[in-house]
Formats: structure tokens, sequence, C-alpha cells
């Protein structure tokens, strides 16, 4: 699957439901530099919703 994306950055989860809780997966993910995050999940009211949230919410407090 990641041959599909070869410029896409693959950050596997420790198992937090939200992965930007966890901050190694959150310094990776920055140290990429790009501002566009796609997430995906099994269950979308858990799995995508909270990181997504989270993200959106630090991108609109960063922006100007």
């Amino acid at each position: 699957m990641l041959s599909a994306l070869p410029p896409a950055v693959y950050v596997p989860r420790k198992g937090a439901v939200n992965a930007l809780d966890d901050e190694d997966f959150v310094k990776t993910i920055r140290a990429t530099g790009r501002k566009t995050l796609i997430v995906a999940g099994v269950w979308t009211d858990v799995c995508v919703m909270f990181p997504a949230l989270d993200a959106r919410w630090q991108g609109s407090r960063c922006t100007p």
C-alpha cells in the first residue's frame, strides 16, 4: 500500500485512541514540515474524529 504513495510518511501508532496524544507521533508529523494531514481509521467516530479535531484546533490556533 505504501508504494502507491511514495512521498507519504507512515507513522505507526502505539495504540492510543488519539494519535495526537502520542508525543513521538506529533514530533514525527511536525518534522515532515507538511501542512496537510490525512487521517484514517477503523472507527471514524473515535480513531479519526479525535486526532482530526485536535489537528484542526492546533492548526487554527497557530494561524495568524
